[in-house]
């Protein structure tokens, strides 16, 4: 059998300088004692994860035809290996002797978006956007996470959409 227990805690402040300008941000904090992964086959790895979701948005609306967005994201997982464990045939759950790996995660997000209309329901859209993914086979802190997912770009992306109805 195998029990933990866990929590959730979330706050998603916004602050309205006026209509046309809001920065909102999200803050999603996750303890579990008893995370479970599957591996391969039958077999299982749990773990102690703490998990840290960061976000921040902008949108501004520069004036009736222009828009511009801003949105960051990172997210910081750390996982302490605790047991690894096998389903058998019958269903029951066996702890095995070799303990599970420790492992961290840190990804970060980046967009720049601008919108202009260039008639009703047309519009040109630039964005910019930027990823990155970093991992380790350690359980690092969060304090030591941020730099690794920044600095390990997956892509740097440059777009420009044009969408325009007759």
């Amino acid at each position: 059998t195998v029990s933990g227990k866990g929590f959730v805690a979330h706050a998603h402040p916004s602050y309205y300088f006026s209509d046309s300008y809001v920065l909102t941000m999200g803050f999603w904090y996750t303890d579990a004692k008893d995370w479970l992964i599957w591996q391969e086959g039958n077999n299982l790895n749990g773990y102690q994860r703490n998990e840290l979701t960061t976000s921040v948005n902008f949108n501004a609306t520069l004036d009736e035809k222009q828009e511009l967005s801003f949105r960051f994201e990172w997210i910081a997982l750390s996982a302490e290996g605790q047991s690894s464990y096998q389903v058998d045939n019958n269903g029951d759950l066996n702890t095995l002797d070799v303990p599970a790996q420790d492992f961290s995660v840190s990804d970060t997000a980046v967009q720049i978006r601008y919108r202009y209309e260039i008639a009703p329901l047309s519009n040109i859209y630039l964005v910019y956007s930027r990823g990155g993914r970093a991992s380790s086979d350690e359980d690092k802190p969060f304090s030591s996470l941020f730099s690794p997912g920044w600095d390990k770009r997956d892509g740097d992306n440059l777009s420009l959409k044009v969408r325009y109805q007759f």
